[in-house]
């Protein structure tokens, strides 16, 4: 009997933690769509570097309201993050 690739129980439990991590970070209001384009920060990045990132001062000072803007690495335009951020939005 073949398995599946991913565990669907797994799954259900990492983003579970994840959107408590992002609920104990922030105390400004987001769409389930912000929500879960910080989900894919912390599934990338990692809950610490979500903890420390510029991007959560911004957030939690309300400079920002998205990261739709992070297209960059160093000075360098992605365009995989570009793409990302447009379906994201």
């Amino acid at each position: 009997m073949l398995q599946p690739a991913v565990d669907p129980a797994g799954v259900a439990e990492k983003l579970g933690k994840a959107f408590e991590r992002i609920d104990e970070s922030t105390t400004v209001s987001r769409t389930p769509e912000q929500r879960v384009a910080h989900i894919s920060f912390i599934d990338y990045g990692g809950p610490a570097a979500f903890r420390n990132s510029t991007f959560l001062k911004k957030l939690t000072q309300g400079v920002c309201n998205g990261q739709f803007h992070w297209i960059k690495a160093g000075e360098r335009v992605l365009p995989g993050l570009v793409i990302r951020r447009n379906e994201e939005r």
